[in-house]
């Protein structure tokens, strides 16, 4: 599949489908900074959790209030990189370094799964980092799960490129372990099928490291900590197949089309201020790209997923059709599930977005189908950038009412990150922080810290 050299026009195709992902992630990163503050909900959170790593371990003040855990912990990659950077030069240098990391690594996974698959498939990575490398999740700030987007395309071009030598294999499971859960089982899962489907035993060795550091932190979360983890999300699923569970399921399918629903979590509202007209206009043009998509996948990723699976369950697949074939049970299990699982919100979401990402650099397209995504593309790039025209500047930001589980810890965060709430350095004020213990001691910390107890 890869031996024979590609046709330059193949070669430019990939090329210029590159720099297009890297000019409109630099643009988005110009609009973001625009307003001179964080404006994605979630990266707010991780932040906030780097700065306090940085406080524990060089022995600042607030060294007292939080404790680092003492045992490896899923979805802390994002974490522990914003501190680093913070000792590096400061939480603003952190914040735009990491986007523009996470930028150049989405981009690059999805060229190495693009030209891994086929020498046609570079305008499809152009649509995959426009739908999902800067989609809900990148909006939201859930960093963690978009490096994870980025891993697992990796992941299935080393599948079918060949490269599965158990030491690659153990490198990347491990690092999928600390950069999110969901990436992880999709990455192992992988990974250790393909090898039990060809028989190849040995390159199960690749899983010792990964799976001991899984026990380790199953002990130390569950047994030796009694699950004290800060943020506890309780669940609010529906009945299985009730009229409820079948519209989450629908919000579900629309935001991994790329609508941006910023309206149901407590949180959202306060941040993003904006008129309700153009919310609407989201929702709307929301479900146009969703009517979009369902034609696209019953068309294409529907039939071909099925002869996949086929040519699996015959034991006659080759590499591209074993990948498809995973991806596609991927996306059947995620529409299944319930919408939350385990403490993760949208957990079934997360499940389609990589199955999504990965059958878009997978599925052959023809020439109407490539159109119609271009056109989703376009639409897209619209749509990020009237949000963010549309965005209200922090200084303008209101507390919101007490929401039930996050308290006045939110908007604690999102003042000390706007521009009206740092002293001359550029430092969140030390005296708000002092008199908030540091932050929120039972607010929505999940990483690497716990609060002192």
């Amino acid at each position: 599949m890869t031996g024979a050299p590609r046709p330059p026009r193949a070669e430019s195709k990939f090329a210029l489908a590159t720099l297009a992902c890297l000019a409109i992630g630099a643009y988005y990163l110009w609009l973001l900074g625009r307003y001179d503050d964080l404006v994605l909900s979630d990266y707010i959170w991780w932040m906030a959790e780097a700065m306090r790593i940085d406080d524990i371990l060089l022995r600042h003040g607030c060294a007292t209030a939080f404790v680092i855990k003492p045992y490896p912990v899923p979805n802390s990659f994002i974490q522990a990189l914003l501190a680093l950077f913070n000792v590096a030069g400061g939480w603003r240098f952190a914040t735009s370094a990491v986007l523009a990391l996470y930028v150049v690594a989405f981009v690059a996974a999805a060229r190495e799964l693009a030209r891994a698959s086929d020498a046609s498939r570079g305008p499809m990575m152009l649509i995959a980092f426009i739908a999902l490398g800067t989609g809900t999740t990148f909006w939201g700030g859930d960093l963690n799960f978009d490096f994870a987007l980025a891993i697992s395309m990796l992941a299935v071009a080393d599948v079918l490129r060949g490269r599965t030598a158990p030491r690659r294999v153990a490198a990347i499971t491990t690092l999928a372990f600390f950069v999110h859960a969901i990436g992880f089982f999709f990455v192992g899962g992988l990974y250790g099928l393909w090898a039990l489907y060809r028989r190849a035993y040995r390159e199960l060795v690749a899983f010792v490291p990964s799976t001991l550091l899984s026990l380790w932190y199953l002990w130390g979360r569950f047994v030796e900590y009694a699950d004290r983890e800060a943020f506890a999300q309780g669940s609010i699923n529906p009945p299985w197949l009730s009229p409820h569970f079948l519209a989450f399921k629908l919000n579900t399918i629309m935001k991994t089309s790329g609508f941006m629903n910023f309206f149901v979590d407590t949180d959202a509202g306060p941040i993003y201020v904006m008129a309700r007209e153009f919310g609407y206009a989201i929702v709307a043009l929301g479900v146009v790209l969703s009517a979009v998509w369902a034609v696209l996948v019953a068309s294409g990723w529907a039939p071909q997923g099925w002869r996949a699976l086929a040519a699996v369950a015959a034991r006659r697949a080759e590499p591209r059709q074993f990948a498809l074939a995973y991806a596609s049970l991927w996306a059947i299990v995620a529409l299944l599930i319930p919408p939350h699982m385990l403490g993760v919100v949208e957990f079934a979401f997360r499940m389609l977005a990589i199955a999504m990402v990965v059958a878009l650099l997978l599925i052959a397209t023809g020439p109407v189908r490539r159109a119609a995504l271009a056109l989703v593309a376009v639409f897209f790039v619209a749509l990020n950038v009237a949000f963010m025209s549309n965005l209200g500047d922090v200084r303008d930001y209101t507390p919101a009412p007490q929401p039930r589980v996050l308290g006045r810890a939110i908007d604690r965060v999102v003042t000390l990150f706007s521009r009206v709430g740092l002293d001359s350095t550029g430092i969140p004020f030390a005296k708000v922080l002092d008199d908030d213990a540091c932050g929120p001691t039972t607010g929505r910390f999940t990483g690497i810290i716990l609060p002192a107890r």
